[in-house]
């Protein structure tokens, strides 16, 4: 990251312009040492799995790790063994499971019902709402629930002559870092929190620089005014938009 750091001057007039230079600093060396990956999105499938599959699923685990770590050609052997034989098991459980099926259908059949249950619950689960739905009505929605300007909103005081000295100073910024979990879903800018963390400390006080800049200005990049908005559904009719809880994820920066 310090190539990244000399290589791209430092804007202090131009909130937007330091912004766009911040992102492509962190994301660059991110890039260069953790590399990226296709997500890819998996069906449900049934739990069919015992004990012993989910500890040779863990060895797995457990050699391929060993192994993006030494590159050696023994680690990648084990792993290569290690994944016949979850696959080899996987399909001798999915055998029995049909076999006991099977007989299920003509005895009492609690099993069979139990197993039904399971797939219209992973059905509706998983399942896309179908129907006349215009994405339209849930944008004209959102942004006046969004853009309204409460006008019961308190107006801060604040001295002019302390807010015109006054900065942040690194130990905020890191606090609020050391508050902030991991695993989380970035926002617009699919930066997440752990590469802030993981900055080194040149990083970190150029960001504190554009902070400050942001506070002393009184304005933020326009890319921190949006955010992702993913609707959940409550309960009522599908197609009005009220009837939705809108989660919204905001760039980690912000």
């Amino acid at each position: 990251m310090k190539v990244h750091l000399n290589n791209t001057k430092e804007n202090e007039t131009n909130i937007e312009k330091e912004w766009k230079n911040l992102q492509n600093i962190i994301k660059s060396a991110a890039n260069e040492s953790l590399g990226t990956i296709k997500k890819r999105n998996r069906r449900t499938y049934l739990k069919i799995w015992d004990d012993q599959i989910k500890q040779l699923i863990e060895t797995k685990k457990t050699s391929y790790k060993k192994w993006l770590n030494s590159k050696k050609l023994e680690d990648k052997r084990n792993t290569a063994l290690a994944k016949r034989e979850v696959r080899r098991r996987q399909r001798l459980s999915w055998d029995k499971f049909v076999t006991n099926l099977e007989h299920e259908t003509y005895g009492t059949q609690p099993k069979m019902y139990k197993i039904l249950k399971q797939i219209i619950k992973d059905v509706k689960e998983t399942a896309r709402i179908q129907g006349n739905i215009d994405e339209n009505v849930f944008l004209r929605y959102y942004e006046k629930l969004w853009n309204t300007t409460n006008i019961n909103e308190l107006q801060l005081e604040y001295n002019s002559i302390d807010y015109l000295h006054a900065f942040i100073n690194l130990y905020e910024p890191e606090k609020v870092l050391k508050l902030t979990k991991n695993g989380k879903t970035p926002g617009q800018d699919n930066i997440n929190s752990e590469l802030y963390k993981c900055a080194p400390e040149e990083f970190k006080l150029r960001l504190l620089k554009f902070l400050n800049n942001i506070y002393r200005e009184n304005c933020i990049p326009n890319e921190w005014r949006n955010a992702v908005i993913t609707p959940i559904f409550k309960k009522g009719d599908r197609r009005e938009p009220q009837n939705y809880r809108g989660i919204s994820i905001l760039n980690t920066c912000y």
